[in-house]
C-alpha cells in the first residue's frame, strides 16, 4: 500500500512522509500522490507514465505541477533502487 493510499484509508494527510504539496495535491516519499479534495490516489508508476494529476479545485492543473510530480516520482524510484542495492 502506498503512502497516498494509506492517507486515503485514514482520511488524513500523512505529514510525516509528505515531500511536496501544491494545489491540494500531496506527494509522498514513495512517489505516490493524493488529491486531497476528491481523495484520488495516484501510484508512482501512474505519475511517471504521464498520467496527469487533476485537482478538484482546478481541473486544469498547471503543467509545471505535473512536471514536478513526475520529477519527484522518478527520484523516489531511483532512491528505492539505490536502497535495494545497498542492502545486497
Amino acid at each position: 500500500m502506498t503512502y497516498a493510499e494509506q492517507s486515503k484509508a485514514n482520511e488524513s494527510r500523512d505529514e510525516e512522509h509528505m515531500i511536496y504539496e501544491v494545489m491540494n495535491v500531496s506527494q509522498y516519499e514513495d512517489g505516490s500522490a493524493l488529491e486531497c479534495q476528491m481523495m484520488s490516489t495516484y501510484t508512482t508508476a501512474q505519475i511517471v507514465s504521464g498520467m496527469n494529476v487533476r485537482c478538484a479545485a482546478s481541473p486544469q492543473t498547471p503543467k509545471l505541477v505535473n512536471k514536478d510530480l513526475v520529477r519527484k516520482a522518478k527520484a523516489a524510484i531511483k532512491h528505492e533502487k539505490l536502497k535495494t542495492l545497498h542492502r545486497e
